[in-house]
């Protein structure tokens, strides 16, 4: 039986507590299966997850495991293709669709996305820049990820969406991430 909970009407001092109280108790765990059983024990009234059956590790006998229901936005922002390489893929979604193009916040959320899965970042982002250069088409397009600077506490990254045959950006974003130092 999966837990489903209400979500809060708002998002008041007690909600934004518990959201803190569960991110601060997310960074203590120590994998991935005691994340995942905090964000669905505590987060209960956060966040709606469901069970699904897995192998557990060398007993070969299966076990439940709590997971969290994929968004329309983690869908939207999905990126294939390995992310240490140069160029991932990224499709548009017709859930996040304007008149003309994507809405800015998905295709923004997605170049932060392929940042944010570079397994070279170090830090959390603190700034971020977009330039929207012209309409993203509908279908698949080229997100190209750099470091383009980096010191003992900060790294700069730039990425870059191209569409079709044309090497003209249609996108770029740059962001700056940083280490917190005690």
């Amino acid at each position: 039986m999966s837990p489903r909970a209400d979500h809060p009407a708002s998002a008041g001092p007690d909600f934004i507590g518990g959201l803190a109280d569960l991110w601060r108790a997310t960074r203590e765990a120590t994998d991935v299966e005691s994340v995942l059983r905090l964000v669905c024990e505590r987060g209960r009234p956060l966040l709606e997850c469901d069970a699904i059956i897995v192998r557990g590790s060398g007993s070969g006998e299966p076990r439940q495991s709590p997971v969290m229901t994929p968004h329309a936005l983690d869908l939207a922002t999905t990126l294939e293709g390995d992310p240490a390489g140069p160029v991932r893929i990224a499709r548009t979604s017709d859930a996040y669709w304007t008149f003309i193009g994507p809405f800015g916040g998905a295709s923004a959320a997605t170049a932060l996305r392929a940042v944010l899965e570079h397994p070279g970042r170090e830090g959390d982002p603190l700034a971020l820049t977009v330039n929207f250069c012209a309409p993203i088409s509908r279908g698949d397009y080229r997100v190209q990820v750099r470091r383009t600077r980096a010191n003992r506490s900060s790294q700069h990254w730039s990425v870059e969406f191209t569409q079709g045959e044309s090497a003209e950006a249609v996108l770029t974003f740059s962001a700056m991430s940083s280490l917190q130092r005690s």
